[in-house]
């Protein structure tokens, strides 16, 4: 397991795709290590022994490193930093001299979830890019505009300036299950290769919300029919003020023969929304009636049920979701007319920054609850969606000084 420094960490936490090479104490000596934070999807395809390889390159006289990782023939995800720093440069010596690296995948929280060591081939060109290559802090999101266009500009011309370097990623990975204890004192554990993705999905999204209230979140919440319990919702979060729904659709791809294509994902990713939206629908019609509702281990909770709700569907990944008339505005406007509810589209990244701005705000005021702070911002973020006329938006919250 690799432990991130508190530089790494704010900015794992603060980007939701990125790679970063440290120069890191392992096995009794100094490392080359390339920290690897994607969506929890694209590191089930690296560890499905999905080609990748390092791309290097120079960019207004600083050193572009890249993850091509082959998710996908026609459109490979491309993960990226601009050197900065003393132990990155330290790290693509000692890689260059020796073609050994320790890779570590990290989730969208931030959590080490597998790792394993590769070896790639010496490199003297990689030496030479290196050689004169200055470091020291940068903005990195200034440079994004630039990296695209060169990145583009590769793909029409794969020999063009970039060095690349093939790793060998047919070794098995090492796992590693983390475990949360949730305000409920209940364990939540995460492990990347269980073959058990909707869960999984599920558990990741709790370990998001479950600070915003003291008594945390209800995991798999059950009402009674009158053919037995069944979950009620996947995840619910109440107080006194409002409650909020999570259904979580993940996609599957451990259980799969072969890696699905792009568009088989985003096929698949818009019937888990119709279903979503079904579901949803049922669950407020029974918040409406009154119906009971209890935790997994059996005592009815006190939900909210006269003031509009907060409905979420968790996807996999945003760039999945079909450009479909089901997260239209005509979509929108139909399921708060006929809810009187509200109705959001995120995925794990998304939602981590919803509950980073919810904490931004309570941080910055003393008059509301963290509660009060995630609805707040679901509110205005509900507003964005349904004058951008689609569910599928990303926010981001910028707090002027």
């Amino acid at each position: 397991m690799h432990l991130l420094s508190q530089k790494n960490r704010e900015e794992f936490l603060a980007t939701p795709q990125l790679i970063r090479f440290d120069y890191s104490y392992g096995n009794k000596k100094y490392e080359s290590t390339l920290l690897i934070k994607g969506s929890t999807l694209l590191l089930k395809c690296i560890t499905l022994k999905t080609k990748i390889e390092l791309l290097f390159t120079s960019i207004d006289d600083r050193l572009l490193y890249v993850l091509r990782i082959w998710d996908d023939a026609k459109d490979p995800a491309n993960l990226w930093s601009i050197l900065e720093h003393k132990e990155e440069k330290d790290a693509l010596l000692a890689l260059a001299k020796d073609g050994v690296c320790q890779l570590f995948l990290f989730n969208e929280l931030g959590v080490n979830t597998a790792w394993k060591s590769i070896k790639v081939k010496k490199s003297n060109e990689l030496f030479k890019l290196l050689y004169n290559c200055p470091i020291g802090p940068i903005k990195q999101d200034k440079f994004q505009k630039k990296v695209s266009q060169v990145l583009y500009e590769e793909s029409l011309n794969p020999k063009g300036k970039f060095l690349s370097l093939n790793i060998d990623n047919n070794d098995e990975w090492k796992f590693i299950r983390s475990t949360y204890i949730s305000n409920q004192l209940n364990q939540s554990s995460i492990n990347l290769n269980e073959n058990i993705e909707g869960s999984q999905q599920e558990e990741l999204s709790l370990w998001l919300i479950d600070n915003i209230h003291p008594k945390g979140a209800f995991h798999s919440p059950q009402i009674n029919t009158k053919s037995g319990k069944r979950e009620f919702t996947d995840l619910l979060l109440t107080y006194n003020n409002g409650c909020f729904l999570f259904e979580s659709k993940a996609l599957s791809v451990l259980c799969r023969n072969s890696l699905p294509s792009q568009a088989d994902l985003t096929n698949d990713t818009g019937k888990h929304i119709e279903k979503a939206i079904k579901q949803l629908k049922g669950a407020i019609r029974q918040l409406k009636l009154g119906t009971p509702i209890y935790s997994a281990s059996g005592n009815e909770i006190s939900v909210e049920r006269t003031i509009p709700a907060h409905c979420l569907i968790v996807v996999s990944e945003l760039k999945l979701v079909p450009k479909t008339s089901i997260i239209g505005l005509d979509a929108i406007k139909d399921f708060m007319i006929s809810t009187q509810a509200y109705i959001h589209l995120v995925d794990p990244s998304e939602l981590m920054r919803i509950v980073q701005a919810a904490d931004i705000i309570f941080s910055n005021s003393n008059k509301i609850s963290k509660m009060e702070a995630f609805d707040f911002y679901l509110l205005e973020r509900a507003k964005i969606a349904l004058e951008k006329e689609t569910l599928n938006i990303e926010v981001i919250l910028r707090v002027e000084k």
